[in-house]
């Protein structure tokens, strides 16, 4: 039989078992993330009920470092919406924003209906009063880069109306040969 045929056994038709193996083990390791040890995992709890205490004492700005510093090491939908309230009673309504997206995502993957539709709400509330920033470069010298708070600014983010925490924003240009501006 050639290579890649379809075999018949008992009159029943199968396909080759590689590219079954292959299409599984692609699906597998789509879906899997890397299991978070349990020390790790006790870290995290630790740093959640730390900001949670932090969050009820309303000390939203010492619980933030906090959560997150928890959601880095085991991330989880109840960590990014007890994230995402402390950013928004701080004033911070993208950094809530998006915070309320993550968890909404993070909860359709688990299959948390409930949660998902929560987050999805909030995000929705915050998204009408988002702070937002186009940068625009117009008859821009070449070789320009373009920084916002010390971070570069992706070409393609230009012209794009960006989310951004309400406040101040430096926003510097360099070009070879001329001084920022």
């Amino acid at each position: 039989m050639p290579r890649g045929a379809l075999a018949s056994i008992d009159g029943v038709r199968s396909c080759p078992p590689l590219p079954w193996l292959l299409l599984v083990l692609t699906l597998a390791a789509a879906t899997w993330s890397p299991p978070v040890c349990a020390d790790q995992r006790a870290r995290a709890l630790a740093l959640f009920e730390e900001g949670r205490r932090l969050r009820e004492q309303d000390r939203c700005d010492l619980a933030v470092p906090k959560l997150t510093a928890s959601q880095e090491l085991d991330p989880a939908v109840g960590t990014l919406l007890n994230l995402a309230d402390c950013h928004e009673l701080l004033g911070q309504s993208a950094s809530a924003w998006v915070r309320f997206r993550e968890a909404d995502a993070l909860a359709r993957r688990d299959g948390d209906e409930r949660r998902a539709d929560f987050a999805a709400q909030r995000a929705e509330a915050l998204s009408a009063t988002l702070c937002k920033v186009t940068i625009v470069l117009a008859g821009a010298p070449e070789g320009v880069t373009v920084t916002r708070d010390g971070e570069a600014v992706a070409a393609a983010e230009l012209g794009v109306a960006v989310p951004i925490d309400p406040g101040r924003v430096a926003i510097a240009a360099s070009a070879p040969g001329l001084g920022p501006w």
